[in-house]
């Protein structure tokens, strides 16, 4: 086999080639974006990247099939957006620094990166989007909120539990006592969908999902404002919420 090769040398250890190998596409990446330093793990979804420096243009070959052409002022996809396809989309205009963009295509594609341009922190604002597709990118975005509480309740009940096994056996202090309530408290506060709360717990952050359980408790139990108005009476229904994906970019940056 290794006759029909052509000539070359690399290192011996496989887990080692690729480690050179990301670090090489990393440092494309880097020289192509004029970025400072960046990790390998900006090529896990890349197989190779070829830089046109007379076309100013960067090909970047994903590894699952497909190819994304930065040419500087317009981002091209050849091929089905799948995750790593759209990831990498995110990833360039997050490099890029823009804040808002024109999406074009069929609608799979222009619904899959709209929502996840509207997902990110802080989120890009997507100009044309029809009625069709801010439905379904609401849609998708209210999927994946669900999905996030899901996964944060799953590692707060996760904590709880390990929490009562190592009580188990001894008579829990004032301190146990406390630090249960407030990981229970955690769970409330991401039952009932608070960022936050939710967003920590879905990373794993338990300490920072107890931090956000415990300032919403802070305001659920502090007094209302004396300048409140009356509410006894009918309200005029407060208006309804619009993401910023459907607001377009603010005036300043509108050209």
């Amino acid at each position: 086999m290794a006759d029909t090769l052509p000539p070359s040398v690399s290192p011996g250890d496989g887990a080692a080639r690729r480690r050179r190998r990301e670090r090489h596409l990393a440092g494309l990446l880097r020289e192509h974006y004029g970025t400072g330093w960046l990790p390998e793990s900006v090529a896990a979804n890349l197989a190779r990247i070829e830089l046109d420096r007379a076309a100013g243009t960067a090909t970047l070959h994903l590894r699952g099939g497909g190819r994304l052409i930065d040419c500087g002022d317009r981002l091209v996809l050849h091929g089905r957006p799948r995750e790593a396809a759209v990831a990498e989309l995110v990833a360039a205009v997050d490099r890029h620094g823009w804040t808002s963009v024109t999406l074009t295509g069929d609608p799979a594609f222009r619904v899959a990166v709209a929502a996840a341009l509207a997902d990110r922190r802080p989120s890009v604002a997507v100009v044309g989007l029809d009625e069709a597709d801010r439905q379904a990118v609401g849609a998708e975005l209210a999927r994946r909120a669900e999905e996030r509480r899901r996964v944060a309740l799953d590692a707060l009940r996760a904590a709880e539990r390990d929490h009562l096994a190592r009580l188990a056996g001894r008579q829990p202090t004032a301190r146990d006592a406390a630090m249960l309530e407030a990981v229970r408290d955690a769970q409330a506060a991401a039952s009932w969908g608070d960022a936050a709360a939710v967003r920590a717990a879905a990373e794993g952050d338990i300490e920072g999902a107890v931090r956000a359980g415990a300032a919403l408790r802070r305001r659920e139990e502090a007094p209302a404002a004396t300048s409140e108005p009356a509410t006894d009476g009918p309200q005029a229904p407060a208006p309804a919420y619009r993401p910023p994906w459907t607001q377009g970019p603010p005036p300043s940056q509108r050209f």
